[in-house]
C-alpha cells in the first residue's frame, strides 16, 4: 500500500470465502495503492481514492440517531466496531461523541488508541495505578 510516497508492505494471510476486516495504519493521503498477490496467481493493484472532508468531522459512536452536529461540522457515524486500533487513526477525527455502551464494547486495542490519542496513556500514570 502506498499513501502520500511512503510505502508499507504488511503481508496478512486470507482464506478463501471469509470475509476479514483489516486494521492497517497508513497515512492520509488523495490515493491510496492497494497492491495483492495470491499464493498461487499474478498480483492485482487497484488506487482507492480518499474523500477528504472539507469541514471539522464529528465522529458520533451511540446506539441512537438524533444527535446533531454543532454548526460547522460533519457529522459522522461510527459503528464502535469500527473505531480506529492506532491512535494515529484519530488523526481524521476532529471531534468524538461516544456513549457508555459503545464505550463497553471496545477492544483492548481500541481502548489502548483512544486512551492514547486522548493523552491518558503515559507510562507514569498507568505505574501509579498499578502499585
Amino acid at each position: 500500500m502506498v499513501g502520500t510516497g511512503s510505502a508499507s508492505q504488511p503481508r496478512v494471510a486470507l482464506e478463501p470465502d471469509r470475509p476479514a476486516r483489516l486494521r492497517l495504519p497508513i497515512a492520509a493521503a488523495p490515493v491510496i495503492e492497494v497492491s495483492v498477490t495470491p499464493p498461487a496467481g499474478s498480483s492485482a493493484s487497484v488506487s482507492v481514492p480518499l474523500a477528504l472532508a472539507e469541514s471539522p468531522v464529528l465522529a458520533v459512536v451511540t446506539a441512537t440517531t438524533d444527535v446533531t452536529a454543532p454548526p460547522g461540522f460533519q457529522r459522522v457515524a461510527v459503528p464502535a466496531g469500527d473505531l480506529p486500533g492506532y491512535a494515529a487513526a484519530y488523526g481524521s477525527i476532529d471531534a468524538l461523541l461516544i456513549d457508555a455502551a459503545s464505550l463497553a464494547a471496545l477492544d483492548a486495542g481500541q481502548w489502548t488508541a483512544l486512551l492514547g490519542v486522548l493523552g491518558l496513556l503515559r507510562p507514569h500514570r498507568l505505574a501509579r495505578r498499578h502499585r
